[in-house]
């Protein structure tokens, strides 16, 4: 048994009831049963089979008695008590997350409902320091600070929330960091929120930092939003990021999106977008990575694509560069190309350029000392929009190409 830094070689007890440090001070009283109170409060219960038992400061908070491992609990005020595994959820407040009467959303989880899954004694090691009207009942689960925190039971356990109110956490190895009414739900596994207000992850190792009402949606992973507002990430979507800004939507992996009602249009693109014109993504540039390896003749499209809205009218300006070499000999071949394309809403997709237009426009050769059997070129075909290249026959030949596409539509 230990008292603060006090172990069990350095407590006496004296009567079998008063316990003194080894400078004589009195600490407490010990119980029949072993239990040792201070100033009238149970700081400490004995648990069966050996375990270090339950260290308590306050007459008000709750513990499960079917716990068996160590457990901190110091907080302390009396009509919001706090709890350790229990099937129940804080009291809550009006206007937050934790309200009992918050407008119903399935995404952020509200209102709140008492923990369902918890079974009594699963929520062992766990602690609460400070603060008031908490709830934890994961394993290694922690709240420290604040007031109307929840951690819900999850098998993997071991989350924890620091500072802010009303946040809820019902996801394992997961952390929010201050703010108020931050929610990391949804399947989500090794996720943070740093601070924010109405900040919802859902993404598993994926972080929102900031911000007010930013949302990573359930399946997404790895992703990211920094600060700004009403961003998201869609679910499903791998690696996206927004980085600040307001009504943002990444909808592919490894795209990012920053400034205003921007839209993601592809796999790793890279979207400036200012104030939506009248919808989201009318009034935007997207800076694309397109890559492919030839290894004969034969036409091919490069990847990933440009993916605009085939049922909306759009038009692109588009200035591109294209680059590729030679694997065997290192020779290269340079091309260039400005102009655009237009959609019609439906199916079809019409490239113009200085010298022309039509479903297809080749590229402008630089230089070409591989001697590729044809002009690389730029395609529509469904609405993805993206060059395609022609190699040589038994060559490999790396190709990468870089496109500013400025977009509107309707």
């Amino acid at each position: 048994m230990t008292i603060g830094s006090w172990n069990e070689a350095q407590l006496a007890v004296i009567d079998a009831r008063l316990v003194v440090n080894p400078d004589g001070k009195r600490i407490g009283f010990v119980g029949p049963d072993g239990q040792i109170s201070l100033l009238g409060l149970l700081i400490y219960e004995p648990m069966s089979g050996g375990n270090a038992g339950v260290f308590v400061m306050s007459p008000y908070d709750l513990v499960d008695p079917n716990l068996s491992n160590a457990l901190v609990l110091t907080t302390s005020s009396a009509p919001y008590a706090s709890k350790a595994g229990a099937a129940a959820k804080p009291l809550g407040v009006a206007g937050t997350n934790s309200d009992p009467a918050a407008t119903a959303d399935a995404t952020k989880g509200t209102p709140w409902i008492a923990d369902p899954d918890y079974v009594a004694g699963m929520a062992g090691v766990n602690t609460i320091v400070g603060g008031y009207d908490h709830v934890c009942n994961q394993l290694a689960g922690s709240i420290v600070g604040g007031g109307h925190n929840y951690i819900q039971y999850h098998v993997n356990g071991h989350s924890s929330i620091f500072g802010g109110a009303n946040n809820r956490i019902d996801c394992g190895r997961s952390t929010i960091l201050g703010g108020s009414s931050c929610t990391v739900n949804g399947g989500a596994n090794v996720a943070t929120i740093v601070g924010g207000e109405y900040n919802t992850c859902q993404g598993s190792r994926s972080a929102i930092i900031g911000g007010l009402n930013n949302t990573i949606v359930a399946t997404a992973a790895y992703s990211g939003v920094v600060a700004g507002r009403s961003n998201t990430i869609a679910s499903g979507v791998d690696y996206g990021a927004v980085i600040s800004g307001q009504g943002n939507t990444v909808a592919h992996d490894y795209a990012v999106v920053l400034g205003q009602d921007g839209v993601s249009l592809g796999v790793g693109t890279l979207t400036l977008a200012r104030t939506k014109l009248s919808v989201a993504g009318d009034a935007q540039t997207v800076i694309h990575e397109y890559a492919w390896r030839t290894t004969n003749a034969t036409i091919a499209n490069m990847t990933q694509f440009v993916q605009i809205d085939v049922t909306a009218k759009a038009a692109l300006a588009i200035r591109a560069q294209m680059v590729a070499i030679d694997e065997a000999s290192g020779a290269c071949a340079i091309y260039s190309w400005d102009g655009g394309m237009i959609w019609d809403g439906a199916a079809i997709a019409t490239f113009y350029d200085i010298a022309g237009s039509g479903a297809n426009r080749n590229f402008v050769q630089v230089v070409d000392n591989i001697g590729v059997a044809a002009l690389p070129q730029w395609s529509g075909t469904t609405g993805a929009v993206r060059p395609r290249v022609t190699g040589k026959a038994a060559t490999n030949i790396k190709w990468s190409c870089t496109a500013v596409i400025t977009a509107t539509r309707l």
